[in-house]
């Protein structure tokens, strides 16, 4: 029966989406050059531990979805920040430059670390590697989207 609804998951997040600010960048006008850029759009965060976790039947992977709908070949991925606290300039620095080449850039967060089913947050806060990231790329980049896909809010 599974997978008979499969469908029905795909019609949630227009409708579960919604956009704090959009200064004309949404909906995208068949842009030739995009930058995936963020970890999670390669390794995304969809459960927590513990009684969260499944044996999912499907995962969309952020970077694929958007490489199955987009109208060219030209999307870059950079990973924007490291799988744990750490600075890491070197991959700000590489998402910098792949968003400065691109038309649009397509930031993702938060880190699958920073929650959890099995254990508490300590602050709400994106780490500081996120954060730096997100100021270097909508820097050079104005037409910069910026995606957060979490379980709480976050600062």
């Amino acid at each position: 029966m599974w997978p008979a609804m499969m469908p029905w998951p795909a019609t949630l997040p227009p409708r579960a989406s919604f956009c704090f600010k959009n200064n004309g960048v949404l909906p995208l006008q068949n842009p030739q050059r995009i930058a995936i850029i963020g970890r999670s759009a390669k390794e995304p965060h969809f459960q927590g531990g513990g009684s969260s976790h499944v044996n999912a039947i499907r995962v969309s992977i952020p970077f694929d979805e958007v490489s199955d709908v987009a109208d060219t070949d030209q999307i870059t991925y950079s990973a924007g920040y490291s799988a744990d606290l750490a600075l890491d300039q070197a991959l700000i620095d590489e998402a910098t430059l792949a968003a400065k080449d691109a038309e649009v850039a397509c930031s993702t967060s938060p880190a699958h670390f920073k929650e959890s089913e099995g254990y508490d947050r300590n602050d709400i806060d994106l780490t500081v590697q996120q954060v730096a990231l997100i100021k270097a790329v909508s820097a050079v980049q104005p037409k910069t989207v910026v995606i957060l896909n979490n379980g709480s809010a976050v600062q």
